[in-house]
């Protein structure tokens, strides 16, 4: 039980996931590990079926994977399991944004790191992709090492989309696979918790100037100019969302906007690495120790168009509109806030979530 305890406490430190610091603890590698020309990870998911009878889910951050009911949590450690025998230990090594780079990038650097710092068994030579259960795109690769006679198999998954790497791990004291490869069932579990719905459509959102916008469940609008007051001085129309890849793609499509899939694919690599709410994507090459950075992605960046039909400036004067308004930005889950531009007169709106929309009194 000690030398288990004592591989858990040694990987209370282990990565943070960055390319420039996999792992943050000290250790000596004495040769280098052999890469294999087929990634091994390439077959793992025809080749891992769960098997057990029973499955706990676990959510953890912005994932949630399963693992074998038999496995005991371990203590506080979130993510962190052991065998009734006391001689297995599986866990979630690591979770954090990948940032800017790409996928194949941060293989790379992680590579780099491994072979010049690691006593590596196995190591795939290049990344294997697979479509986690909730239409995910993942990356994958597996890795395999020793260290002071203890042995640790380790998935890495990359959802590009998600802005997320996450590591899953087991270790044990002797090189058994039949104890080590059962991580693979885990990471081949993962799904996704961040992205994977519309934050957006159907719900009423209060913008920073007072004005309260309410998109229905049935595609139509009212945008009031003051909260509570629903009688005066409003616009009615018909709106539209997009969001993930569809976004980007709607967005480029309406060329009177001067915007590229490459420009909006840059703004969404420059806020990977951390976003800042009403802010431009520079702000933080100048902020201090102190700013407060959300993690965004690709499947949370929104296109909003409102297209005005009517302006409502009390019962009896409304007046007739034909022109549509494009928004578009990031929905923050934590702040359960749209922070979006509106790209017709360039001004930064930032929408928090109020409630779901009653339906439309008939």
């Amino acid at each position: 039980m000690k030398k288990i305890i004592s591989i858990i406490i040694l990987f209370s430190l282990v990565i943070t996931c960055t390319a420039c610091n996999i792992f943050s603890r000290n250790t000596h590698s004495n040769q280098t590990g052999n890469s294999a020309a087929t990634p091994i990870s390439s077959n793992i998911k025809q080749d891992t079926e769960q098997t057990s009878s029973e499955w706990t889910e676990y959510s953890q951050d912005s994932i949630s994977y399963k693992v074998d009911s038999s496995w005991v949590p371990f203590s506080d450690e979130e993510g962190v399991f052991i065998t009734t025998d006391q001689k297995t230990v599986y866990m979630v090594q690591g979770i954090s944004p990948l940032g800017s780079y790409t996928p194949d990038e941060f293989y790379q650097s992680l590579i780099n790191r491994y072979t010049s710092q690691y006593n590596l068994i196995y190591l795939d030579a290049s990344l294997s992709y697979f479509t986690a259960d909730d239409n995910t795109d993942c990356a994958m690769a597996t890795m395999k090492l020793e260290e002071n006679d203890v042995y640790y198999l380790i998935d890495l998954i990359i959802a590009k989309d998600k802005n997320i790497v996450v590591t899953f791990a087991s270790q044990c004291a002797s090189d058994d696979d039949a104890r080590l490869e059962p991580i693979h069932s885990v990471s081949q579990s993962i799904t996704y918790n961040i992205g994977n719905t519309d934050y957006i459509s159907g719900n009423t959102f209060i913008n920073t100037d007072g004005s309260e916008l309410c998109l229905n469940s049935d595609g139509t609008f009212n945008y009031y100019r003051y909260e509570g007051d629903h009688e005066n001085q409003y616009y009615t129309g018909t709106y539209e969302v997009y969001y993930g890849q569809p976004a980007i793609d709607k967005i480029a499509s309406m060329t009177e906007y001067g915007l590229t899939k490459e420009e909006l694919e840059d703004t969404l690599s420059a806020n990977m690495k951390g976003y800042i709410p009403g802010n431009n994507t520079l702000d933080y090459l100048y902020s201090d120790s102190s700013t407060e950075y959300y993690q965004v992605c690709k499947d949370t960046f929104y296109c909003l168009i409102l297209h005005h039909e009517e302006l409502v400036n009390s019962p009896d004067d409304r007046s007739p509109l034909s022109h549509s308004t494009l928004y578009f930005g990031f929905y923050i889950p934590e702040l359960q806030m749209a922070d979006m531009l509106n790209a017709n007169s360039a001004t930064q709106f930032q929408f928090t979530l109020k409630t779901n929309t009653p339906s439309p009194k008939k």
